[in-house]
């Protein structure tokens, strides 16, 4: 076999063998990623391009504490997620998720918002 059918033979394989997957991603979060919001959010929506499970999704404040708004893990795949949040003092908040694809790919990130109520 000549090397150039030889590296046209591997080339073939490589690209047929792996079929491409998309990934799943966040595609939109509310509040946004460093939105300044002068009324506390009532609840926390992560948007997906696609179907998962969340696996983890936490809020913290500046101080590292985290705020209970009930995070349960699902084994209900969505592609939305809705929590209603507590009421929220002024400050800066982080939001860190985890979940999981239907190809079992894990994804995870983080936003942060702030509370500024009107006039500060």
């Amino acid at each position: 076999m000549n090397r150039a059918f030889s590296a046209l033979l591997v080339l073939a394989c490589l690209t047929l063998g792996f079929p491409v997957q998309a990934h799943t991603k966040l595609s939109a979060i509310v509040p946004g990623d460093e939105e300044v919001l002068h009324q506390p959010p009532e609840a926390l929506r992560l948007t997906y391009s696609g179907t998962v499970f969340p696996l983890k999704v936490t809020l913290t404040n500046a101080s590292g504490e985290e705020i209970d708004f009930d995070f349960q893990p699902s084994a209900n795949a969505s592609s939305q997620f809705n929590w209603s949040l507590p009421p929220l003092d002024a400050g800066r908040y982080r939001v860190a998720w985890q979940v999981m694809g239907q190809d079992g790919h894990k994804m995870s990130g983080e936003s942060h918002f702030e509370l500024k109520p009107a006039g500060q």
